[in-house]
Protein backbone atom coordinates (compact mmCIF):
# COMPACT_ATOMS: atom_id res chain seq x y z
CA UNK A 1 0.00 0.00 0.00
CA UNK A 2 0.89 3.30 -0.43
CA UNK A 3 2.89 4.46 2.19
CA UNK A 4 4.63 1.70 3.27
CA UNK A 5 6.54 0.88 0.24
CA UNK A 6 9.07 3.73 0.48
CA UNK A 7 9.70 2.74 4.23
CA UNK A 8 9.91 -0.64 2.97
CA UNK A 9 12.30 -0.19 0.54
CA UNK A 10 14.88 1.54 2.70
CA UNK A 11 15.31 -0.93 5.44
CA UNK A 12 15.53 -3.64 2.59
CA UNK A 13 18.39 -1.43 0.99
CA UNK A 14 20.45 -1.93 4.51
CA UNK A 15 18.99 -5.44 4.93
CA UNK A 16 19.62 -7.57 1.12
CA UNK A 17 23.42 -6.34 0.74
CA UNK A 18 23.86 -7.28 4.73
CA UNK A 19 22.52 -10.67 4.22
CA UNK A 20 22.89 -11.95 1.17
CA UNK A 21 26.48 -14.07 0.86
CA UNK A 22 29.16 -12.67 -1.43
CA UNK A 23 31.71 -15.31 -1.18
CA UNK A 24 31.20 -18.32 -3.55
CA UNK A 25 32.86 -20.57 -1.03
CA UNK A 26 30.08 -20.52 1.03
CA UNK A 27 27.16 -20.93 -1.10
CA UNK A 28 27.60 -25.19 -1.28
CA UNK A 29 26.09 -24.60 2.12
CA UNK A 30 22.84 -22.96 3.75
CA UNK A 31 22.64 -19.34 3.18
CA UNK A 32 20.56 -16.16 1.25
CA UNK A 33 22.71 -16.59 -2.03
CA UNK A 34 22.56 -13.68 -4.85
CA UNK A 35 20.29 -15.49 -6.90
CA UNK A 36 17.72 -16.50 -4.11
CA UNK A 37 16.69 -12.59 -3.58
CA UNK A 38 17.52 -10.79 -7.33
CA UNK A 39 15.64 -14.02 -9.34
CA UNK A 40 15.54 -11.53 -12.48
CA UNK A 41 17.51 -8.88 -13.92
CA UNK A 42 14.46 -6.52 -13.62
CA UNK A 43 13.91 -6.77 -9.94
CA UNK A 44 14.88 -3.66 -7.59
CA UNK A 45 16.54 -6.60 -5.46
CA UNK A 46 19.06 -7.61 -8.37
CA UNK A 47 20.18 -3.82 -7.91
CA UNK A 48 20.66 -3.80 -4.07
CA UNK A 49 22.99 -7.43 -4.91
CA UNK A 50 24.70 -6.08 -7.39
CA UNK A 51 25.59 -7.45 -10.86
CA UNK A 52 28.94 -8.68 -9.66
CA UNK A 53 27.69 -11.56 -7.28
CA UNK A 54 25.12 -12.00 -9.93
CA UNK A 55 27.13 -12.94 -12.90
CA UNK A 56 29.44 -15.21 -10.43
CA UNK A 57 26.19 -16.90 -8.89
CA UNK A 58 24.97 -17.26 -12.42
CA UNK A 59 28.55 -18.77 -13.12
CA UNK A 60 28.20 -20.48 -10.19
CA UNK A 61 24.64 -22.63 -11.03
CA UNK A 62 25.95 -23.42 -14.08
CA UNK A 63 29.07 -25.09 -13.26
CA UNK A 64 27.33 -26.87 -10.21
CA UNK A 65 24.17 -28.72 -12.54
CA UNK A 66 24.86 -32.05 -11.68
CA UNK A 67 24.68 -34.86 -15.15
CA UNK A 68 21.62 -35.80 -14.01
CA UNK A 69 20.12 -31.67 -14.40
CA UNK A 70 19.46 -31.36 -10.87
CA UNK A 71 21.67 -29.48 -8.04
CA UNK A 72 22.73 -30.69 -5.01
CA UNK A 73 20.87 -29.30 -2.23
CA UNK A 74 22.70 -27.88 0.68
CA UNK A 75 20.63 -29.38 3.14
CA UNK A 76 19.53 -32.94 4.09
CA UNK A 77 17.70 -34.77 6.95
CA UNK A 78 18.59 -38.16 6.24
CA UNK A 79 20.31 -38.87 9.33
CA UNK A 80 16.45 -38.75 10.69
CA UNK A 81 14.70 -41.18 8.16
CA UNK A 82 16.92 -42.20 5.01
CA UNK A 83 13.72 -43.91 2.96
CA UNK A 84 11.57 -40.70 3.86
CA UNK A 85 14.70 -38.53 3.35
CA UNK A 86 15.62 -40.34 -0.67
CA UNK A 87 12.58 -39.47 -1.92
CA UNK A 88 12.08 -36.08 -0.17
CA UNK A 89 15.46 -35.32 -1.69
CA UNK A 90 13.97 -36.03 -5.48
CA UNK A 91 10.89 -33.53 -5.02
CA UNK A 92 13.37 -31.29 -3.61
CA UNK A 93 15.78 -31.42 -6.37
CA UNK A 94 13.58 -31.30 -9.22
CA UNK A 95 12.19 -28.47 -7.41
CA UNK A 96 15.06 -26.45 -7.32
CA UNK A 97 15.94 -27.47 -10.87
CA UNK A 98 12.92 -26.44 -11.99
CA UNK A 99 13.62 -22.94 -10.31
CA UNK A 100 16.89 -22.75 -11.44
CA UNK A 101 16.38 -22.94 -14.58
CA UNK A 102 13.50 -20.23 -14.37
CA UNK A 103 16.40 -17.43 -13.02
CA UNK A 104 19.22 -18.85 -15.33
CA UNK A 105 17.09 -18.27 -18.70
CA UNK A 106 15.68 -14.82 -16.81
CA UNK A 107 19.21 -13.79 -16.66
CA UNK A 108 19.81 -15.26 -20.78
CA UNK A 109 21.90 -18.06 -19.73
CA UNK A 110 19.78 -20.68 -20.92
CA UNK A 111 17.53 -21.04 -24.06
CA UNK A 112 13.83 -20.68 -23.39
Amino acid sequence: PDGYADPLMAILEEAIPAAVEQDPTKWNGYCLRPLDVARAPDTPFARMVGRGAIDAHLDYTLETQLDDGSWPLAWSWEQVDGDAWRQVEKDWKGYHAVQNLIVLRAFGRVDA
